[in-house]
This record gives structure tokens, C-alpha cells and sequence, in this order.
């Protein structure tokens, strides 16, 4: 049972990438509402001290001025985590060809245009174009600077 979700398509205009990490687990709820329970976890009362499930409920709904009806079971959960929270650490961390190739982690992803999973010929062609003119560009500006750096301006 997913607690939340992220919205957005790649149809739509304003989407954007969001890495998030997937928590999963096993809830208490509350078998008559068939809410998720808020277990009290904390002092000398709490479930970490005691490791009783019942009175831990009764207490967590009480303060959340929820309703507990006594009868609780577990439930499997996911939980969708920004990733700006538990980031991984630096020796983890995806290469770019993780998500940005033909098999990587965006392979599914219809409606948008992915470098390195992707392919247009013409706009292949005029990146590499581009890229290729810069390079000349600035090849020729520095020649230009080399071959007159010792050239005096005259004052007019």
C-alpha cells in the first residue's frame, strides 16, 4: 500500500526528474477505520521501552486525537522519500549511464527525449555540429591572439 505519491508525466510541461528513495515496511493500522496507526515510541511508557503494540497505539492515536478502536494488524507499505533525505554516500552514487542509457534506469520513460537512450539523427547531427564549431572557434581565436600578440596599435 503506497502511503504517498508523486504526480507529474513526461507529457507534462512543468514535470521534472525527482530521485527519490523507495522506503519500505510493515505499518500498524487500525483493523476497524482501516487507517494507518500512530504507535507512541518514545519514554518510559513507549513501545521502545515496553515492545507492546496495543497500549503504544492507544497512546500514539490518543495524542494524534485520532480514534483507535483496540484491533490492529500490519499492513506493507512503500513510502517515496526525496532524495535529499538518506542520500546515499559518494562511493554509490549513480554514473550518468545509470539512467541515461538504451537498458538504464529511464528506459521507460515515453514521451521525452533522453540523451543517450535516444537517438534523432538531425538532432544528433547539429549538436555535434555545434560542438564541433565552437572547438574551431576557439582553436582560431587563440591562433589569432598568438600570432598577434606582438603587434602594436597605433593611436588614430
Amino acid at each position: 500500500m503506497p502511503i504517498n505519491r508523486f504526480g507529474g508525466s513526461a507529457g507534462d510541461a512543468d514535470a521534472r526528474i525527482w530521485p527519490v528513495k523507495v522506503m519500505r515496511g510493515k505499518q500498524p493500522y487500525d483493523k476497524v477505520s482501516l487507517s494507518l496507526a500512530v504507535p507512541h515510541t518514545t519514554g518510559k511508557d513507549g513501545y521502545w521501552k515496553t515492545f507492546e503494540w496495543k497500549p503504544s497505539l492507544a497512546k500514539g492515536m490518543a495524542a494524534a486525537g485520532v480514534p483507535f478502536s483496540g484491533e490492529f494488524g500490519f499492513v506493507e507499505t512503500t513510502m517515496h522519500w526525496p532524495i535529499t533525505h538518506m542520500v546515499a554516500p559518494k562511493e554509490q552514487a549513480l554514473a550518468c549511464d545509470a539512467c541515461h542509457a538504451a537498458a538504464g534506469r529511464l528506459q521507460d520513460i515515453e514521451g521525452v527525449y533522453i540523451p543517450g537512450r535516444d537517438s534523432l539523427r538531425l538532432l544528433d547531427w547539429a549538436g555535434w555540429t555545434l560542438a564541433v564549431l565552437t572547438l574551431l572557434g576557439v582553436l582560431g581565436h587563440g591562433l589569432l591572439r598568438v600570432l598577434f600578440r606582438f603587434r602594436k596599435v597605433r593611436p588614430s
